[in-house]
């Protein structure tokens, strides 16, 4: 497929799984028009992403070096229910997919919580396959500063943020 094509494949599968986790959830139905519509709104919304004022476009994703895995991860937590999930992405040097994965989180406390313990899982996951030599990239810039300085490790957090700097060796880069 074209790579628009294939945005919009994906866009639509995205809306499409959404709307079936809230029907099972019990909230209203999602109408077929309404997926559509979003579908077209979140096309726009990432070709705008895509480019600066000046039309030039933003960075995109950066290859490691040799002998290093990339590792994003994100999460989401909703406050109503205190729940949330998280998923990650292993690639190479050439970019080629690796692993990948998302779980549910069953309690988390806010949304920092949530993105340490996405962070926290996917690491694991990288030192069972033995993958030693990390970038972790995340959108979650809160989630860099507390991986990369002791300042935060007083928080409610703390515990979490200092057994991820003792558990492996990694660098931090913030992705927006």
């Amino acid at each position: 497929m074209k790579e628009n094509e294939l945005y919009k494949v994906c866009i639509w599968m995205w809306r499409w799984w959404s709307a079936c986790n809230k029907a099972n959830s019990g909230e209203k139905m999602t109408s077929n028009a309404e997926i559509v519509k979003s579908v077209y709104f979140y096309i726009q919304e990432f070709e705008k992403l895509g480019r600066t004022d000046s039309g030039a476009a933003h960075p995109r994703w950066k290859s490691p070096s040799i002998d290093v895995y990339k590792i994003n991860v994100d999460a989401s937590f909703y406050d109503s229910t205190k729940q949330g999930g998280w998923g990650f992405i292993v690639r190479d040097n050439e970019g080629t997919f690796l692993e990948g994965g998302a779980r549910k989180i069953v309690r988390a406390a806010n949304a920092l919580q949530a993105e340490i313990i996405g962070a926290q899982k996917c690491l694991q996951h990288a030192a069972d396959l033995e993958m030693t030599r990390i970038i972790l990239e995340t959108d979650a810039a809160t989630l860099g500063k507390t991986l990369t300085s002791s300042c935060f490790d007083k928080n409610s957090n703390g515990c979490l943020f200092r057994q991820i700097r003792e558990f492996i060796e990694f660098h931090f880069q913030y992705c927006y």
